[in-house]
């Protein structure tokens, strides 16, 4: 996730809906859907943790947030992209790396 993180911060989007298009974002995806960060509980905790600052999140608190960004893009097109463009993901990549550099 380090790797991810760091690789999603270093690159300049200029177009959040074509997000999808960056290897990057790509592989936050697929780490999401398959690299056992998956929160099959997402729904219960997201508006609780959706309340903190994004600087108080653990890492588990950070998986449910991004589980819920890209499992709700899925029946809501444009979630990943308005959570690029708002600066909520990259905040979540920046507070993943903090989590990191603290181990």
């Amino acid at each position: 996730m380090k790797e991810i993180a760091q690789a999603i911060l270093s690159t300049k989007l200029m177009d959040p809906a074509r997000w999808f298009e960056d290897a990057h974002y790509a592989a936050l995806q697929c780490h999401v859907f398959r690299g056992g960060i998956w929160d099959a509980d997402f729904r219960d905790k997201i508006s609780r943790i959706r309340e903190k600052p994004i600087r108080a999140l653990s890492a588990d608190e950070i998986n449910t947030y991004l589980t819920f960004i890209f499992c709700t893009d899925r029946t809501q097109e444009g979630c990943v992209e308005a959570h690029i463009a708002n600066g909520v993901l990259p905040a979540l990549m920046k507070r993943t790396l903090e989590l990191e550099e603290s181990k």
